[in-house]
C-alpha cells in the first residue's frame, strides 16, 4: 500500500478547512498547509488535524501548490484547495487506489455547490480534475488561476468514482468579488505570456461565453441560478480581456524623441512638402522621424530619397478605413514597433484612422495639422475626435485658424489650435540679386492645374496686357486635370506664344530664376508656399484676397493683394512693376526680410519642436 500527502493550501480558510480537513483525515497519511499568512483561525483548525502547517508569501496557485509537494513526505500527493471535502464515494474510491496504485494518475469529477445549490448544468458538471497523482511525473503550472498539472513525459491516468465537493460561493457578492480578482490575475498571466485579444472580441466573447454556459450547456435548467453563474462568468470575461487591453495600453513606453507622420495624400502639394521638410528637420535635430504613407503616394517616392534620414513605412487609407480592424491592427503594429512619443495627423482620413489607434495605444501627444482653410463641417465624429483624443491643432495659417474654430468654437480654446506658418529655407538664397527686366515682363505662377488654382484668371491678365500694349510671357509650373482645358483656351484667343506650360519640377530654382513678378491667382488656398519661394528670389509678389495670401503679402510693401478677383487691378498692379524697376527692388528686398523674420524653416522647426516637448 502506497501512503498519500494531502497538499492545501490556505488563507483565510477558517469557514471551510475544517470541513476540507475531516473528509481526509482518516484517508491520507499526511497532511501538509502552505498558508499566506492568515489572520484568523486557519492555523489552530490545521494543527488540530495534526497538519504540518507551513507560511509561505503568496507565489501564485500553481508556484503555492509546488511548494507545499515539495514539503511533502511522499511523492504521491492529492492536492485540494481549502473550499473542497471528499465525497463517500471519492473516500472509498482513494482508499482503494491506496491499496493497489497502478495507473501515474486518477481523475475525478467535481461538484459545486454555488449559495447552498449543488450545480449541474452549464459546464459546471462533471468538471472532470486531475488531483491524485504521482509527483514523480509532473508538477503544476499553465496560468496564474486555470493553474493545470503538467506531465514530464505522457502519463497513464485511470477515472475514479465520487465527487470531489467545491464549495464555491456562499453569496453572490462574493462570486462578484472573486470573479474580478481572477480576472486581474488572468489578465495579468495572459499580459506576461504575450497573450494579445483584438479589440472587437473583447465584446464578442463575453456574449459567447454567456450563450454557450447559460443555452448550449443548459444552464437554464439550473433555474435562476444558471443565470447568475452565466451571467457573472461572462462579466469576468469581459473583465478579463478588458484588462488586459489595458495593460497593454499602460505597458506602451513611448519615446518623446520618435516622431512619426501620417499623410496618405496620394498627390504632391504643399501638405505633402511640410511633411518632408518637416521631417527631415527635426531628423537634423536628433530625433527620430518616421513617415508612414501611401506607397504609390509622390510623398514615398520624394521620401525614399532620404532612407539614411527618415523611417518609412506604408499604408492604404480610404475614407472608410478607421473601420477596418486589420488596417487598424497594422498602424497599431507600427505604432508600437517606434514607440512612437508625437503622432501628426493630415488628412481627415488620417484622422478618423489614426488618432483613436494611437490615443488607446497610449502614444504622449497627437497632432492634427489643418491645411485646408476650408471650415470644418460640424460633425459628431470630428466633435467626438477633438474633445477625446486630439491633444493640438496645427493651422498653418489664420485663415486655416477661423475655419477650424468657426463651427467648434464651443468645444475648441483659441489657445488649442496653435498657428505655425509653412517655413522656408532661405540661407542659400541670401546672395541672390534682383534682375533687370528685359523686353518683356516674364510673369511666373506655380500650382497644380486645377480649377481652385484659378489659372483661367492668368488668361484674362493676358488678354488685358495684350490690350495695353505691355510685352510680356507667362510661365506655368504644375501638373493637373485642367491642363488640356488651359491649352484650349489659350490656343483660342491667340495667346501660344505668350505662354508656357513647362509641367511638374522638382527643383524650381531655374523658374524662378528666369521671372521677373510672381502671381498666385488661386481661388482659394491653404498656405501660399509658393509666395514664399519667390519671396526668396527677391520677386514681388501678387496675389487675391484669399486664404492666407494677405498674412504673406504686406499689401504695397513686398506685392500687392488684389480684392474681389479684379483682373483690372491685378494688371494694372502688374504694369506698375513692370515701369517702375526701383519698386520692383524693394518690394522684392522686403519680401526677403519678411521671409527671414517670419517665415524661416527654423522658426517653423523651433515652433513644431515646442509642441513636441510640451513647451
Amino acid at each position: 500500500m502506497i501512503q498519500i500527502s494531502a497538499v492545501i493550501i490556505t488563507l483565510n480558510e477558517e469557514r471551510n478547512i475544517k470541513r476540507c480537513l475531516e473528509s481526509i483525515y482518516k484517508i491520507v497519511d499526511e497532511i501538509v498547509v502552505i498558508d499566506s499568512f492568515s489572520t484568523d483561525k486557519t492555523r489552530e483548525i490545521c494543527e488540530s488535524y495534526n497538519a504540518e502547517f507551513y507560511e509561505q508569501k503568496f507565489l501564485g496557485y500553481s508556484a503555492q501548490k509546488n511548494y507545499g509537494i515539495k514539503k511533502a513526505k511522499y511523492p504521491y500527493i492529492l492536492s485540494l484547495d481549502a473550499d473542497e471535502a471528499l465525497s463517500k464515494n471519492l473516500k472509498k474510491s482513494i482508499l482503494s487506489v491506496k491499496s493497489n496504485w497502478k495507473y501515474d494518475a486518477y481523475s475525478l469529477n467535481r461538484l459545486t455547490n454555488y449559495c447552498g445549490k449543488w450545480v449541474r448544468f452549464g459546464g459546471w458538471y462533471p468538471d472532470r480534475k486531475i488531483r491524485l497523482w504521482d509527483s514523480r511525473k509532473g508538477n503544476w503550472g499553465g496560468l496564474k488561476v486555470h493553474e493545470k498539472l503538467i506531465f514530464s513525459k505522457r502519463v497513464r491516468t485511470k477515472y475514479i468514482k465520487g465527487d470531489l465537493l467545491h464549495y464555491s460561493y456562499y453569496t453572490i457578492d462574493e462570486h462578484i468579488i472573486q470573479a474580478n480578482k481572477y480576472s486581474s490575475i488572468l489578465a495579468q498571466s495572459y499580459f506576461e505570456n504575450g497573450r494579445a485579444i483584438p479589440l472587437l472580441e473583447i465584446i464578442f466573447r463575453p456574449i459567447w461565453r454567456f450563450i454557450r454556459d447559460y443555452i448550449i450547456k443548459l444552464g437554464f435548467l439550473s433555474g435562476l441560478t444558471g443565470l447568475h453563474i452565466a451571467v457573472i462568468s461572462s462579466m469576468e470575461v469581459f473583465l478579463k480581456y478588458i484588462k488586459l487591453h489595458k495593460l497593454y495600453a499602460s505597458s506602451y513606453n513611448p519615446n518623446y524623441k520618435n516622431i512619426t507622420f501620417l499623410n496618405s495624400n496620394k498627390v504632391w502639394g504643399g501638405g505633402e512638402k511640410w511633411t518632408l521638410d518637416t521631417a527631415l528637420y527635426l531628423s537634423k535635430s536628433g530625433y527620430n522621424v518616421l513617415i508612414v504613407t501611401y506607397k504609390d503616394s509622390a510623398l514615398f517616392k520624394e521620401a525614399r530619397r532620404y532612407e539614411l534620414e527618415l523611417e518609412l513605412k506604408s499604408i492604404k487609407i480610404t475614407t472608410y478605413s478607421f473601420i477596418n480592424i486589420f488596417q487598424r491592427k497594422r498602424f497599431k503594429r507600427i505604432l508600437k514597433a517606434y514607440n512612437v512619443g508625437t503622432l501628426f495627423l493630415n488628412l481627415s482620413n488620417d484622422l478618423k484612422f489614426g488618432a483613436k489607434v494611437a490615443h488607446a495605444l497610449g502614444v504622449n501627444k497627437i497632432v492634427y495639422r489643418r491645411a485646408i482653410p476650408k471650415p470644418i463641417k460640424r460633425k459628431w465624429y470630428y466633435r467626438h475626435l477633438f474633445v477625446r483624443y486630439i491633444d493640438k491643432i496645427i493651422s498653418n495659417s489664420e485663415h486655416t485658424k477661423r475655419g477650424v474654430l468657426l463651427n467648434y468654437s464651443d468645444i475648441i480654446r483659441d489657445e488649442f489650435v496653435k498657428v505655425i506658418y509653412n517655413g522656408i529655407a532661405i540661407n542659400k538664397q541670401i546672395d541672390r540679386e534682383i534682375k533687370n527686366i528685359g523686353s518683356q515682363i516674364v510673369i511666373g505662377s506655380v500650382g497644380r492645374l486645377s480649377k481652385e488654382k484659378g489659372h483661367l484668371y492668368l488668361i484674362q491678365l493676358a488678354v488685358n496686357l495684350r490690350e495695353k500694349g505691355i510685352p510680356f510671357k507667362i510661365m506655368i509650373a504644375g501638373e493637373g486635370s485642367q491642363r488640356k482645358k488651359l491649352e484650349k483656351e489659350i490656343d483660342k484667343l491667340g495667346l501660344k506664344e505668350e505662354f508656357e506650360l513647362i509641367g511638374f519640377k522638382k527643383d524650381l530654382n531655374d523658374f524662378y530664376s528666369q521671372i521677373d513678378v510672381f502671381v498666385l491667382p488661386s481661388i482659394w488656398e491653404g498656405f501660399g508656399f509658393v509666395l514664399l519661394e519667390a519671396m526668396s528670389f527677391k520677386l514681388p509678389v501678387i496675389a487675391f484676397d484669399t486664404g492666407s495670401s494677405a498674412e504673406i503679402i504686406q499689401d504695397q510693401k513686398n506685392g500687392f493683394i488684389v480684392p474681389d478677383f479684379n483682373i483690372d487691378l491685378l494688371t494694372e498692379n502688374v504694369i506698375k512693376l513692370y515701369v517702375n524697376e526701383d519698386l520692383r527692388n524693394e518690394m522684392g528686398n522686403t519680401g526677403f526680410k519678411i521671409l527671414q523674420n517670419k517665415f524661416s524653416v527654423e522658426n517653423t522647426l523651433r515652433e513644431v519642436i515646442k509642441i513636441i516637448e510640451n513647451q
